[in-house]
């Protein structure tokens, strides 16, 4: 069976993961985290660096400008780097564009900065490039904006990769899902952040957070009015005696969002929380679960202090997301 080994967060991953999708090639996707250097992995590709893929012949493509390539030749329709040569031009024009100038003035400072540098044990985002990054987006945007108002596509009359690749920039939501350790603090806070842009490489809001409304408490149910202490809180959760982080991570989740998925990592060392911070596409349906939540919205940061009661609550969302780049 056909492999891609990727990172969730890594854009290049979700253009291939995107590219696949488009051309109707199944494939199983393999998680890999880079920095641990697994044997398995650094024999596929020296440089320990995703994406890769392998076909069932035995055939090892890394890099996404190699697989993309690769896959363009072997599987022709639908055309995803333009049919004539001026469309092929233009589409690998605006690859360039945003794997370039777009890499190098808003994923560099916002995803690497609030992302990669804690996962790879780097240190805490710098907030001059987290403000660099948000103020550079609006330039990109205007483009983008600029082309589609001309355009059926980026590149002309049909998607392409030039789509995929500004996708994969700019259109992810990070969260951060907080979760408490038994065996340290008693008190249920929780954090949870997310940064939202919405499909196709136009903005609708960023940093925002997500929050639920809680109508179950002490044993008593409180209802959609309930406007009190702990009234809206992020996703969190107890873990369960013995069970694995990245386990209470994906049921917590799960339990309180509807969403199937694994976060990554954040903070997990001796904290009373860990956190972690996960990327689903922009759209994807998040619900209440329907009998501790009833609701939930997408707030600024500003709104999700706010709304943080009591204090305790806000001094550990902040902490959180201090602690992911957020904020």
């Amino acid at each position: 069976m056909r492999t891609l080994y990727h990172f969730p967060l890594q854009p290049q991953s979700r253009k291939l993961r995107l590219l696949l999708k488009e051309k109707h090639l199944d494939c199983d996707l393999v998680l890999e985290r880079p920095w641990e250097r697994r044997e398995a992995f650094l024999r596929l590709n020296p440089a320990c660096e995703t994406p890769v893929l392998t076909e069932d012949s035995g055939l090892t493509l890394c890099g996404d400008y190699a697989i993309t390539e690769y896959l363009e030749e072997s599987y022709e329709e639908p055309a995803m780097l333009g049919r004539a040569k001026v469309e092929r031009a233009e589409v690998r024009r605006l690859i360039a564009w945003f794997d370039g100038k777009f890499q190098r003035e808003v994923t560099q400072h916002l995803l690497e900065e609030k992302m990669t540098k804690r996962l790879y044990g780097r240190g805490g985002p710098d907030s001059n490039a987290l403000r660099a990054g948000k103020a550079n987006i609006h330039v990109h945007l205007h483009y983008i904006s600029w082309l589609i108002d001309r355009r059926n596509w980026l590149a002309g009359e049909e998607i392409s990769a030039a789509d995929l690749t500004a996708a994969e920039k700019s259109a992810y939501v990070q969260a951060v899902l907080a979760l408490k350790d038994p065996n340290r603090s008693p008190s249920r806070v929780g954090a949870a952040a997310a940064a939202v842009t919405a499909g196709g490489g136009v903005p609708n809001r960023y940093d925002d957070y997500v929050f639920l409304h809680n109508t179950v408490g002490t044993g008593a149910h409180r209802g959609p009015a309930f406007d009190g202490d702990w009234a809206w809180t992020p996703p969190a959760g107890s873990r369960k005696p013995g069970e694995d982080l990245t386990a209470c991570a994906e049921r917590e989740l799960a339990e309180e969002t509807g969403l199937q998925a694994t976060p990554v990592p954040v903070l997990t060392g001796d904290v009373g929380w860990a956190v972690f911070a996960l990327e689903v596409p922009w759209g994807t349906k998040v619900r209440a679960d329907g009998t501790e939540h009833d609701r939930f919205e997408w707030v600024s940061y500003a709104e999700a202090c706010r709304r943080c009661r009591p204090d305790v609550l806000v001094s550990s969302f902040r902490t959180a997301c201090e602690a992911a780049g957020f904020g």
